[in-house]
């Protein structure tokens, strides 16, 4: 027969106190203790009235070290061993927003009766059927009800506050409402001062197994409710353990509850909780701090990926190899590329590259074993692979083009160029640059390279426009255009540059004057039958030496004996037909003294050796013969001071920061020039016929030292005079007179005065109109400031007015600012700042303008408006000549970007890259072009457009 179970005195008195409480705590008159059984605000505790201090060993407890928290937790029992602690096992089964009911085999409308929704957890079990049926309100007190009544009793002020200190926070609480609930506790009330029902130093302290006591700070007790409790599991559990509602302390059982209760993987895990959460390090603090570790640690990664992009893009070199995939990186007998083979480069002195390559190659070995029949990467994510490194190329790319269109949107006029070229593809590449002025400082860049089918001028212009507008630039603000003289460009009716006038009346058309230049060259090369005879030999020689390794090493090794130092590095030039220096150096190669006989002593080695060909032996004997002639020397003299002249002039013209005026101003003394030595043409022939005597003496003296069996004409070839057949009834002898006085005569006017005189009127003809702009120009010149100081009337009623209106400032304003800026600009160009490259000329009209923008010659425009922008002057007080200025240096007369841009084309786009993307190609010949912007590069927002290409990205890198 089961005995039956009587409760004792001790256990009737403290279920009489628990029902007094609840009687006060639900009665509606007692309206000062109505907040016990109400929620507590993470933000606001609802002890307002209850005067309670924020000190408790929970909040030392908070501020331990790592080792402290640790030595606690171990002393806290074993469980802490058969705890795993990953993360997986912290999480706890909550319930959103509801409250756990233990009422086993009630129906949902019985459990309804009981308890509100957000209620507190109230122990039903053994419920007697006089007990009276309350709603309690939301995170009451846990409290065991077992046949209770409840009696109409108040509490004191003391009891009040111990029982708020006991009211848990929500089970779905935030962790900081968790913490501020923990930080009152423990509560373990001294036995000196109450009679408590058991041994403080057992319940409170555990004894360890070298006698030292470890308090512990999970447990705390009601004296008013007469209860243990585990405020840790009160806060991190599911609260189904009854240490969770209370347990009546008894002399003999309590001590044995407290040690299964902490030795409990319940309890365990929720002290485990308690201490991730009181360091920030919760199972959400650590999973959300790992991610932004990992994202910062892949954004540091694509740092260097971009830096080693930006560093093969500059250089030109290509990026792919034959064996890319991640497994195989760890392989060093293969060719990963020059990208991968960079990346492994700096893994090894870079620890945060060097982890995320052995990651990759680890997570892609380990793809490869499970994956062996799948290809591709899947779901792994390397940012080495070639999309990723492609999609950066191409983000790079149209950060420059943004850049780019920023500065010119700032700059507001601009001018354009345009030129096409065919690829190694055979495609036809149209490259479209743009000519501003920022700062001060003039700007040439290329905006875009893009491909083209029809190349007539409205389809250009199609391609322009769209161009402009993606970039977000008016094409209307294009103040001069630059193209070479083809007619789909320059056409008037139906070219690319009437199209645009269309849209820009007051565009100015230039054809390229580095274009025309080289045309003028062409021309006066072409001339006569020596002067084509001449580059043509030239070009014979360069072909014949070089295609052959036997010729060119014959050709090395007597330029080692007889020269020194560079001068041993030197192969000789091959004519190009689009390479405007090629004629000058190719001439200069060969006609040097010491080349000179390195040259003759090659070709007889090759015509008298039995180590040659037949055939290759006289085609040496033949060109070496030519080379002996005078004739063939003085030609190259005659075209050596022809282009002494005019090669400085084409370089300069393909400068960025020569303004219009300049450019002008150096072809006038160009034609000035060749003008003065046609018109004396018989000293000047003299001087060059004394310097060619002197190259071959000095040639033969070699010869002779080196017992070199050659020797060089000093005189000019006599050719037979033409006799024009007599008729028998003929008796004139005058007709077999020649027109030349001699040999010497005859060269000069047929070689030397033809070359001059038609690079002359070439030059004339293609140079010779001033428009109104010119003009205008002229008198911003500061060589003009003394003139205009001193006389301001020299500057006509209409004067600037074409620039005014260009650049919409009005023409009085701009008039009296230039007078009064002429009248100030000798004293501050003398400022010791801008004295120091100061050079002087006693002819300005022979002075060789080679000024550039950081020289400070003070004679030309770009160090006007430099010195503007230096001093602070342009902006209030010479504003509109400050515009005046910028619209001046804005005027493109050139397109050589374009031609440098097809340089970068040919580096870039080659045989073996026939096949590279159009996109792709574009990006990287924007970073090899613009290399000065790359400086500017912000990697955070090429990062962050490089995670906005797919979902996946953005999850990595955000």
């Amino acid at each position: 027969m089961e005995k039956r179970k009587f409760q004792s005195g001790a256990s009737k008195r403290s279920a009489k106190r628990r029902n007094d409480l609840i009687a006060c705590g639900l009665s509606l008159s007692q309206q000062k203790l109505n907040f016990v059984f109400q929620t507590i605000d993470s933000n606001q505790q609802s002890t307002s009235n209850i005067n309670v201090q924020d000190t408790s060993p929970y909040k030392d407890y908070e501020d331990n070290s790592e080792n402290q928290i640790n030595a606690d937790v171990q002393a806290d029992g074993p469980y802490i061993n058969e705890v795993d602690k990953s993360e997986n096992q912290i999480n706890t089964d909550v319930q959103a927003d509801s409250l756990y009911i233990d009422e086993e085999d009630k129906s949902e409308n019985q459990i309804n009766t009981h308890v509100q929704a957000d209620g507190s957890y109230i122990d039903e079990e053994n419920k007697s059927e006089n007990q009276i049926n309350t709603e309690v309100q939301a995170d009451g007190p846990y409290i065991d009800e077992e046949n209770k009544s409840v009696p109409n009793t108040a509490l004191s002020p003391e009891a009040i506050e111990e029982i708020t200190l006991f009211v848990p926070p929500n089970i779905n609480a935030s962790a900081s409402d968790k913490l501020c609930f923990l930080r009152y506790h423990p509560i373990q009330p001294s036995g000196d001062l109450h009679n408590l029902p058991f041994k403080t130093c057992r319940l409170y302290y555990r004894i360890m197994s070298n006698q030292t006591m470890v308090q512990r700070k999970w447990l705390s007790y009601s004296l008013h409710l007469n209860k243990i409790y585990c405020v840790t599991c009160l806060c991190y559990t599911d609260r189904t353990s009854p240490f969770t509602q209370g347990i009546t302390p008894s002399t003999k059982h309590v001590y044995n509850q407290v040690e299964l209760h902490e030795k409990s993987s319940t309890h365990g895990m929720a002290l485990m909780s308690f201490l991730l959460q009181s360091k920030n390090q919760c199972t959400k603090s650590l999973l959300t701090k790992k991610h932004s570790e990992d994202v910062l640690q892949r954004r540091l990664v694509l740092r260097r990926i971009i830096d080693i992009i930006k560093f093969i893009g500059t250089q030109g070199l290509a990026f792919r190899g034959k064996h890319e995939a991640a497994f195989s990186l760890d392989n060093n007998n293969t060719n990963h590329g020059n990208f991968l083979a960079l990346v492994l480069l700096l893994a090894k002195y870079d620890p945060v590259l060097d982890r995320h390559v052995n990651t990759s190659i680890e997570a892609s070995k380990k793809r490869k074993e499970t994956h062996h029949n799948t290809k591709g990467r899947g779901n792994l994510v390397t940012f080495l692979s070639k999309t990723t490194i492609n999609k950066l190329i191409n983000i790079c790319g149209n950060q420059i083009q943004l850049a780019i269109a920023s500065q010119v949107k700032e700059a507001w006029k601009f001018s354009l160029e345009v030129d096409s070229c065919q690829d190694v593809g055979v495609m036809d590449q149209v490259a479209i640059c743009v000519r501003y002025v920022r700062n001060g400082i003039v700007h040439e860049r290329l905006l875009c390279m893009t491909p083209i089918r029809n190349t007539a001028g409205r389809q250009y212009f199609e391609l322009v426009k769209t161009i402009l507008n993606n970039l977000g630039l008016d094409i209307r603000n294009i103040i001069s255009s630059a193209f070479d003289g083809a007619s789909n460009m320059s056409g008037r009716y139906n070219g690319l540059q009437a199209a645009l006038k269309e849209v820009s009346p007051s565009m100015i058309y230039t054809h390229c004057y580095a274009h025309s230049l080289n045309l003028v060259m062409i021309g006066s090369c072409s001339s006569c039958l020596e002067a084509r005879l001449f580059f043509g030999l030239l070009e014979k020689v360069a072909v014949f030496i070089g295609n052959s390794y036997k010729r060119t090493s014959k050709w090395i090794e007597n330029l080692e004996q007889l020269v020194e130092g560079r001068e041993t590095l030197r192969r000789l030039q091959k004519i190009g037909i689009t390479r405007w220096w090629a004629k000058d150096k190719a001439l200069e190669t060969i006609f040097d003294v010491n080349r000179y006989v390195v040259l003759l002593k090659t070709l007889y080695s090759i015509a008298y050796s039995d180590q040659f060909e037949s055939k290759v032996s006289f085609e040496a004997q033949s060109i070496l013969q030519i080379f002996l002639k005078f004739d063939t020397i003085l030609v190259a003299f005659v075209f050596k001071t022809l282009f002494k002249y005019t090669t400085p002039v084409s370089k300069y013209l393909q400068t960025v920061s020569l303004d219009y005026l300049t450019a002008h101003q150096l072809l006038k003394s160009l034609e000035k020039q060749l003008s003065n030595m046609a018109k004396d043409s018989i000293s000047t022939f003299d001087n060059i016929l004394k310097a060619a005597l002197s190259f071959a003496s000095s040639v033969n003296d070699i010869l002779t030292k080196n017992e070199i069996e050659l020797e060089i004409e000093t005189i000019l070839s006599h050719k037979r005079s033409r006799k024009v057949k007599r008729m028998f009834d003929e008796t004139a002898t005058d007709e077999s007179v020649s027109a030349f006085e001699n040999d010497k005569h005859k060269f000069r006017v047929s070689v030397y005065q033809v070359v001059i005189d038609t690079a002359s009127r070439q030059i004339s003809v293609r140079f010779g109109d001033s428009n109104t702009i010119m003009q205008d120009a002229s008198y911003l010149d500061p060589k003009n400031f003394k003139r205009i100081n001193e006389d301001p009337s020299v500057i006509p009623q209409g004067a600037l007015q074409s620039l005014a209106k260009m650049s919409s400032v009005e023409r009085d304003g701009s008039v009296d600012q230039l007078i009064s800026f002429a009248s100030i600009y000798h004293n501050i160009s003398n400022n010791t700042e801008y004295q120091s490259n100061v050079f002087d000329s006693e002819n300005d009209e022979e002075e060789t303008l080679t000024c550039s923008i950081d020289q400070n010659c003070q004679k030309c425009i770009p160090c006007a408006i430099k010195l503007l922008k230096d001093f602070n002057l342009h902006s209030s007080a010479y504003s509109d000549l400050y515009i005046a200025y910028e619209t001046l240096l804005t005027i493109s007369f050139t397109q050589v970007s374009c031609e440098r841009s097809f340089s970068k084309l040919k580096i870039i786009k080659t045989r073996l890259r026939s096949l590279i993307g159009q996109d792709l190609l574009e990006s990287l010949i924007l970073i090899n072009s613009e290399a000065d912007i790359i400086s500017e590069w912000n990697y955070d927002d090429i990062i962050d457009k490089l995670a906005s290409t797919s979902n996946e990205m953005k999850r990595l890198l955000f």
